[in-house]
């Protein structure tokens, strides 16, 4: 197909639309088969590419879909009965919600830094699925579901205490500091909590170097002109 597509300029004179989108399909299957040569696995090469897609997507989900427990509240069938009215519970129904997609916007994009394709998620991945043995068949899309699933139950945690402590809200310091702790609790418990003794010093040595390159990387940005 190369040579039909790249070799004749009448083709690519009467066909211009075929030619870009042969170009774009010729690109992706070469970086591809780079990938196949690191990793002989076909399989894993595929969920590379599946599993930025599932993080990418998580984040959001996380901007834009209110978690469920999060507009649930213990009191708020009777405080609305007893302040009579649709009005108002609509108004403490909005308020609930505005108050919890700020938070949740506020977790993603503290996620976002971490959840590149090349960022501390991928590569602990990369380590527990190659590098440490599991009780179970370790799976990318398994390990990252168990991920999204602790890392939504620690969102629920900060909605529900804010909820019970209105006057008192954790504070986007507190949060920046929370969420990646919270993360790096979750990444070893879904990546690795299966996996042997031998394999796991490493990995959390691993989750610290990523940390610090990390943290060293944003205080050269603070500081840049």
């Amino acid at each position: 197909m190369e040579g039909i597509f790249s070799g004749s300029a009448d083709i690519k004179a009467h066909f211009p639309f075929e030619i870009t989108r042969f170009q774009s399909i010729s690109s992706e299957f070469l970086t591809l088969m780079k990938k196949v040569l690191k990793s002989p696995m076909v399989v894993d090469v595929l969920n590379i590419v599946g599993v930025q897609r599932s993080l990418e997507n998580f984040l959001s989900r996380l901007r834009h879909v209110p978690l469920d427990s999060a507009l649930r509240s213990k009191n708020g069938g009777a405080a609305t009965a007893a302040s009579g009215g649709q009005d108002k519970q609509k108004d403490k129904q909005k308020y609930v919600l505005s108050q919890t997609m700020q938070v949740q916007r506020d977790v993603a994009n503290i996620l976002d830094t971490y959840l590149t394709p090349d960022g501390l998620v991928s590569r602990c991945l990369d380590y527990a699925a190659t590098n440490i043995e599991h009780v179970m068949d370790f799976t990318r899309s398994r390990a990252t579901n168990a991920l999204f699933s602790m890392l939504n139950q620690e969102v629920r945690n900060v909605l529900n205490y804010n909820h019970t402590h209105p006057d008192f809200p954790m504070q986007p310091d507190q949060l920046e500091s929370y969420i990646p702790k919270a993360l790096i609790y979750s990444v070893l418990w879904s990546f690795a909590g299966d996996g042997n003794l031998k394999g796991k010093p490493t990995f959390f040595y691993l989750i610290y170097i990523l940390i610090y390159m990390i943290c060293y990387t944003f205080h050269l940005f603070l500081i840049s002109p």
